[in-house]
């Protein structure tokens, strides 16, 4: 079992404004360990994503080589929000966060009414 601590490469991306309350996360998967040892995809079990401080989502590294996550509409609400990222491998060894991610959730435009002549 491997005892030193992931060298994490997870960076979060996206634009910093959604007007319905939903997101995707997108990252890059690290490497290899802080020490600079090999990190193999097969190695990686999951990724946690926590927002606001509390836990939003485990997302499983199946297939191997996952590197997005889209949260649902309605998961944020309107307002600033902060998420970060752990990867945790099989050995249940889980890395420092990455680099936070700030976005704003703006309030939702109404749509035009349809008019249906009959």
């Amino acid at each position: 079992m491997k005892s030193s601590k992931l060298f994490l490469a997870l960076l979060l991306i996206s634009p910093l404004v959604f007007a319905v309350g939903e997101k995707t996360f997108d990252w890059t998967p690290p490497t290899e360990y802080e020490d600079g040892s090999a990190l193999s995809q097969a190695e990686i079990a999951s990724y946690d994503i926590e927002c606001d401080a509390g836990f939003l989502v485990n997302v499983p590294n199946a297939p191997l080589n996952t590197d997005t996550y889209q949260a649902p509409p309605g998961t944020f609400a309107v307002g600033d929000h902060s998420c970060v990222a752990y990867t945790v491998t099989t050995s249940g060894v889980r890395s420092a966060p990455s680099d936070p991610t700030n976005f704003t959730v703006a309030p939702g435009v109404p749509r035009a009414p349809v008019f249906v002549l009959q």
